[in-house]
């Protein structure tokens, strides 16, 4: 849930990036609060419980790119293939949706965006609220 999202912007905090976080209640329209949000950003990165493939993050994405925006965008959700069967907590780690997980990709995506200069630039992790996560 949003719990694990903040919870895994420690470990992007810690190596060095500063990191905004936003929990859209709807996925259309985008806000024009996410939007002003993410124009202050380098890298845009979207953690939904649901289907990453035509999600809340590639909403965002296309909402951003429609209003001239380039910034790198990046989307964690479940993928778009069977899951393995289990718990939910199951499921999230075969998804990459653990904190550990999302804290370290989210790390990973940065360095890439901003390889020649210092962490410190904002990262704006946005979270879509989704009702009831099982546990």
């Amino acid at each position: 849930g949003a719990a694990d999202v903040l919870e895994a912007v420690k470990t992007v905090r810690q190596a060095g990036y500063s990191v905004r976080v936003a929990d859209p209640r709807w996925v259309y329209p985008v806000d024009p609060a996410i939007v002003a949000l993410a124009a202050r950003a380098r890298l845009v990165v979207t953690v939904e419980d649901g289907a990453v493939n035509g999600g809340a993050g590639a909403r965002i994405a296309q909402t951003l790119s429609a209003a001239g925006l380039d910034m790198p965008t990046r989307q964690l959700g479940v993928p778009h293939n069977f899951p393995v069967h289990g718990k939910v907590s199951d499921i999230r780690s075969w998804a990459g949706l653990t904190v550990p997980d999302i804290g370290r990709r989210i790390v990973e995506w940065s360095a890439v965006v901003s390889p020649d200069s210092a962490p410190g630039a904002d990262l704006p992790a946005m979270r879509r609220a989704a009702g009831g996560d099982g546990g």
